[in-house]
This record gives structure tokens, sequence and C-alpha cells, in this order.
């Protein structure tokens, strides 16, 4: 998997991704069942992309078609892409040209850019996942600043969004209900959750209102490198990692911030 996020604000858009390749394989020697495990291959993995019409593209998921890297398929699909090329074409085009290669999986998409429209240039951002059950989401970048991030997500969703934990689990042997009709249910080996244990971590609001373009930069490198450094020192597998390459997307240019090169 790979941690890619978007964030879009009234200056512009700020796309980031890892550079990890990880392998599910499995291991036969331990035991008699198989043992699937994920391997770090390359932590020089291409994720995010640059079009020619000055919009950009990550992805996650999968990583392969025909047993080749997508990073190459999607090169090619950029080349057929112009500099007139609308971004909100591109989500479409993305889902036709990948499902026509496999349509049997799941590849995650985010596309990003801005578009004319009449005196005015607009703000785009999408995400898209391709396969049988193929579908687009448009995000309302022209009502609200944002982000949006796919892959390995728990790190950064522990540290943002809302978490309840789980109450305590009290094992009974044996309960009887009082049922409506006057009669008696008994209920065999029942579990009671415990309610005063519950606890409910609120979730940590972020202003994105007033983020600027430099705090776009700023939480973009903190979500990729926080998940990074936690996933470090757990005892799970290690799916993101490498370089982080950042494309800044603005209404007339777009460039890189970091961007690991051929050496």
């Amino acid at each position: 998997m790979s941690l890619i996020i978007s964030v879009y604000v009234n200056e512009g858009i700020v796309m980031a991704s890892d550079s990890r390749l990880t392998l599910t394989v499995s291991n036969p020697v331990i035991g008699p069942i198989a043992v699937s495990n994920s391997i770090p291959f390359s932590d020089f993995t291409y994720k995010t992309f640059l079009c020619p019409n000055g919009s950009g593209i990550s992805t996650c998921g999968n990583a392969a078609y025909n047993n080749k890297p997508i990073a190459g398929y999607i090169e090619q699909f950029i080349n057929k892409l112009s500099k007139k090329t609308l971004v909100s074409e591109i989500p479409q085009m993305l889902i036709d040209f990948f499902n026509a290669i496999d349509n049997t999986v799941v590849t995650i998409f985010q596309v990003c850019g801005y578009e004319v429209s009449g005196n005015a240039t607009i703000q785009k951002a999408y995400r898209l996942f391709t396969g049988r059950n193929a579908r687009i989401e448009e995000q309302l970048t022209n009502t609200a600043q944002g982000a949006m991030w796919d892959g390995e997500t728990l790190v950064l969703s522990k540290l943002i969004k809302q978490q309840i934990i789980a109450p305590r689990v009290i094992e009974a042997t044996n309960i009887n209900l009082n049922n409506p009709d006057g009669t008696t249910t008994i209920i065999e080996k029942a579990a009671i959750l415990d309610a005063k244990s519950l606890n409910v971590l609120p979730e940590a609001p972020i202003a994105w209102q007033f983020m600027s373009l430099q705090d776009a930069v700023d939480f973009a490198k903190f979500a990729i490198e926080t998940t990074i450094n936690a996933m470090r020192f757990q005892s799970i597998n290690k799916t993101v990692g490498g370089p982080i390459d950042i494309l800044i997307i603005k209404p007339n240019k777009s460039k890189w911030l970091q961007h690991k090169s051929l050496k």
C-alpha cells in the first residue's frame, strides 16, 4: 500500500506521496499453513505524476498490471493527454484506460488541477476507483478548503478523527431476559458490555479554512512523515516509506517542490 494526500486551499493544491513498494508474499515454511507477509521491495516508486495541462495524478493500491509496475502505464496514459485536456475529463479517462487493461483489480487515484470556465479559473479535485465497481468522487473545492488522503490512513486517522475505545466485556454464564409476554429467555455464555468503560476520544478539528499554501505543504509532509515514523516502531508491515514527492499546482503554473530523480 502507500499514502497519498492532496490538500486544496485557495492559493493552490498540494499533492504528495511516499515512494515505497511492498510485496505480499506467502511463506509456506511457517507451520502447515501459508502465512502472508508484506515486505518492502523498493523505495523508489513514483506515485504522483504531472500532466501536460498542469494537473496532477496520484495513485495507491494496486501496484502492477500485467506483471508490470503501474508507473509505466500512467506515463503512457499521460503521454496521450495535451494542454487542452480538461481536468474533469481525466477521471473517466483513467477508469477507461485501466479497466481496458484489467477490470478485476481496484486502483485508487486522486486527480487535481484547474479548469478555465468563462472568465473564471476553477479548482478541481477528484478521487476515483477503477475496477468493475468503478466510481468517481468530486471534492467540493469551490465551497471549502480541505484535504483527501488514501492508502495507509490509519495513523493519520487516529490523530485527527474521533476514536471510540471499545467498552470492557463482562462474561456471564447465563442471562435471563424477561419477554413482554411474561416468558423468560435464557442466554447461555452471554457477553455484557460495561458502559462505564466506554471511552470516546473527540475529533481534533483542523481549521482548513485558514490554511495557506505553505500550511498545506507542511500538513502533507507531516501526514506522510508521521505515518513513516509511527510504522517504524509499530509491529506492523512497513508499507509507507522512502522519499516524499510533493507537487504544487497553481492556476497558472505547476512545479515540483520535492521530486526524486534517477542518479
